[in-house]
C-alpha cells in the first residue's frame, strides 16, 4: 500500500484514496466524503474502519510511509495498531462510518443478512450473486458459505 501511495505522490497526484476490492455496496458518499475531507478540510489522513478490525479505505493528502510500518496486516488489530501508531507520531485521522468487506464465509452470511438494507447503494449483481449462492446451497453444491 505504501509503495502505491509513494508512486502516485511522486507522479504528482494529491489526495489519494485507496479502497479494497471486496466492498459490496460501499456507498459512494463515503468516497466523496473522503476526498472532501482531504481536499476541503485539509485533513492529512482518512480511514474507513471495517467490522473485522481493519479498514476498507485509507486516504492521504501527503506521503506518510511511517504509518504503514510495523502493522500486523491481515489481523483483527490492524485499525487499532494504526491508530496507536498515529498517536505516537502525533497524527490525527478522520474516520468515515464503518463498513464491511468480504474475507470469510461468515462475511458472506453477514452480506446476506444486510443485503436488503444496502440495496440503495448496491448494484443488482450483488443480489443476483446471493441468489446464486443460495441456489447452490439448496442444491447441495454451495458448501458451508451460507449455512446458518
Amino acid at each position: 500500500m505504501n509503495l502505491l501511495f509513494e508512486d502516485l505522490f511522486i507522479k504528482g497526484y494529491r489526495n489519494i484514496v485507496l479502497i479494497g476490492s471486496d466492498l459490496p455496496g460501499l456507498p459512494s458518499r463515503f468516497l466523496e466524503e473522503a476526498f472532501h475531507v482531504l481536499e476541503q478540510r485539509g485533513q492529512d489522513l482518512v480511514l474507513g474502519p471495517s467490522r473485522d478490525g481493519g479498514y476498507y479505505l485509507v486516504g492521504l493528502s501527503r506521503s506518510m510511509p511511517e504509518i504503514f510500518n510495523e502493522i500486523p496486516w491481515g489481523g483483527e488489530n490492524v485499525l487499532m495498531a494504526t491508530t496507536q501508531k498515529l498517536t505516537r507520531l502525533g497524527l490525527k485521522a478522520f474516520f468515515l462510518p464503518p463498513w464491511f468487506d468480504i474475507d470469510t464465509p461468515e462475511d458472506l452470511q453477514y452480506l446476506e443478512s444486510v443485503a436488503d438494507q444496502i440495496a440503495l447503494y448496491s448494484h443488482q449483481k450483488i443480489h443476483g450473486f446471493l441468489k446464486y449462492l443460495a441456489a447452490k446451497k439448496s442444491s447441495g453444491l454451495g458448501g458451508k458459505a451460507l449455512n446458518r
